[in-house]
């Protein structure tokens, strides 16, 4: 891709964040999920672009601040008990951590997990 086609699709992305942030009636937590969303989709489209996720520890990097991000989401927008929060956080890193094992060599998960 040609940077000016990247700078050209970032000033668009610009210009809709700007837009539905003046003109589109929201909460700010939805407006917050929207724009978060946009720029995690964003972030790993240019790292595809640029081959930078065929490199491991990049990609690695990028899905545990995916991950990370969407934990804290779901977090900070759905209403829920400390017990339940607790049990969805112990979840995602143990998850996470099996994931990341398997991935450096140390865990051996079935193929369909990794």
């Amino acid at each position: 891709m040609l940077p000016i086609q990247l700078i050209f699709i970032l000033l668009i992305l610009g210009v809709i964040f700007f837009l539905v942030d003046r003109f589109l009636p929201m909460d700010a937590t939805i407006k917050t999920i929207l724009r978060v969303a946009v720029l995690l989709c964003l972030g790993w489209w240019l790292l595809t672009i640029f081959g930078l996720l065929a490199i491991g520890l990049i990609k690695v990097v990028a899905i545990l601040i995916t991950c990370g991000v969407l934990l804290w989401l779901a977090e900070t927008v759905f209403p829920m008990s400390e017990v339940f929060r607790y049990v969805i956080r112990a979840v995602v890193v143990l998850a996470l951590v099996a994931w990341l094992l398997s991935f450096f060599g140390l865990l051996s998960l079935p193929a369909r997990l990794r």
